[in-house]
């Protein structure tokens, strides 16, 4: 009777680490997602910059935000950059992508970082389902 309910908490306790385990498999999952988005988005930004050198003295439509454009042209080749804390700094457009191309490797630093511990948590994984595979087995 008593091993029955020593294999009953081993049992437990193996299935609540491999949820934990699957929730942060999952939470690493989302991270890496919004991480790859947002490389994604900085190099299409990076690359939408290209074109705004050619634009000066032409009209265009400029974005105000969720689909909106409004008529605009062009006279200045530099933009206003926020860099943090509501301040707003004026910034050619080499200033400007070389800001992109440092947010562009932060995030491959932090996919990277991700990755290892999507790697490490799915090592766990494995070892827990077979400790669980393990303690059926005995059972038997």
């Amino acid at each position: 009777m008593e091993q029955m309910e020593q294999d009953k908490e081993m049992n437990e306790e193996a299935m609540l680490k491999v949820s934990l385990i699957e929730k942060n498999l999952h939470e690493l999952d989302e991270k890496i997602y919004y991480v790859l988005q947002q490389i994604s988005e900085l190099e299409e930004f990076k690359d939408n910059l290209k074109f705004l050198k050619e634009a000066k003295g032409k009209n265009m439509l400029s974005s105000v935000g969720k689909g909106v454009y409004l008529k605009s042209s062009c006279e200045d080749s530099n933009f206003f950059v926020n860099i943090g804390a509501g301040v707003v700094l004026k910034k050619t457009q080499a200033e400007t992508e070389k800001i992109i191309e440092s947010q562009i490797r932060n995030f491959h630093e932090a996919k990277a970082s991700l990755m290892a511990s999507f790697e490490l948590y799915r090592g766990l994984m494995n070892k827990s389902l077979s400790e669980l595979k393990n303690v059926k087995n005995q059972k038997r």
